[in-house]
């Protein structure tokens, strides 16, 4: 028998579940999962580490979403915290 998970969004950003980018569950995200960080005025000063491992067909997927002028968030490892 096969068990298919469902892939999970995770959001961070402000007004998202995830306020921060260290509060993703970073050691357990599953193949076909995604991270999306959203714009925010401010840099994101944090780092982490992906442990996980996704596949060809179902990539572990981190990305940017765009604020309202098209600018990207900026994630700055200079004074970083987890």
């Amino acid at each position: 028998m096969q068990v298919f998970c469902k892939a999970e969004l995770y959001e961070v950003g402000s007004g998202k579940a995830h306020k921060t980018i260290s509060s993703v569950p970073w050691e357990s995200l599953q193949a076909g999962d995604t991270v999306r960080v959203y714009w925010q005025a401010k840099p994101y000063h944090e780092k982490w580490v992906l442990c996980c491992r996704g596949t060809q067909e179902k990539p572990i997927t981190v990305s940017g979403v765009a604020g309202p002028d098209g600018q990207l968030p900026v994630i700055d490892g200079q004074n970083a915290v987890t």
